[in-house]
């Protein structure tokens, strides 16, 4: 474990430990936490597979912000803190099902690896307030998904040509066992991929598992 710097003397502030797989990010964003001041101390630290064979020392009093990436959240179980632990999760989240994903761990507050420091800051000062905290780019994130849940208002007939897509029948074998025209189940596809956005039978059902509409 490695404590940068000697620490200011409010110890109110809080300690920070920061944990990331890459170990140059994990030590460049604690340089900067430092500098801002936010914190008594900051440590950084390797993951909790890494901690196995060295317990974690006992840390001062006060709050611990543990700032690492999800593949370090492990990290909570070994910290030993009787005060108030806030989880940070600084990720690489690239779409929706990583987003819900990351989301299932439960964080106070949640970043993706592409925001500003900035956002960090904002994160930080929120958890104080006694507020979570998401960040401006997965806040768009969230309401991407929120729009295209409203536009997946698949009618109960639509619904039926998905599932039989599900189970790989096609066009015709569709409308045989629903007794519509071909026409008419190309029209239920059309449209549901038009409400999902995406051009491919194959894409649509990714999305209908991914809302919970369909599941295999």
């Amino acid at each position: 474990m490695n404590v940068l710097d000697e620490p200011p003397e409010n110890s109110s502030l809080g300690i920070a430990i920061v944990s990331d797989e890459l170990t140059l990010f994990a030590e460049t964003l604690a340089v900067f936490l430092r500098q801002t001041g936010r914190f008594s101390r900051v440590y950084t630290v390797p993951p909790a597979t890494e901690l196995a064979e060295n317990p974690f020392p006992a840390l001062p009093d006060g709050p611990v912000y543990l700032i690492s990436d999800h593949r370090s959240i492990g990290l909570r179980e070994v910290i030993p803190t009787r005060q108030r632990l806030f989880i940070i999760l600084v990720s690489h989240i690239r779409n929706l099902p990583q987003f819900e994903e990351v989301l299932l761990l439960k964080p106070d507050g949640l970043i993706n690896k592409t925001d500003s420091t900035d956002e960090l800051l904002r994160c930080i000062a929120a958890l104080r307030e006694g507020r979570s905290y998401l960040s401006s780019s997965l806040a768009r994130l969230l309401a991407a998904r929120h729009d295209r849940s409203l536009r997946l208002d698949f009618t109960p007939k639509e619904r039926e040509v998905l599932r039989h897509a599900q189970r790989g029948k096609n066009i015709a074998e569709t409308a045989e066992a629903l007794s519509l025209s071909r026409h008419t189940v190309i029209t239920h596809r059309r449209n549901m991929m038009v409400k999902a956005n995406c051009n491919s039978i194959t894409e649509l059902l990714s999305i209908a598992v991914s809302e919970g509409l369909i599941s295999y």
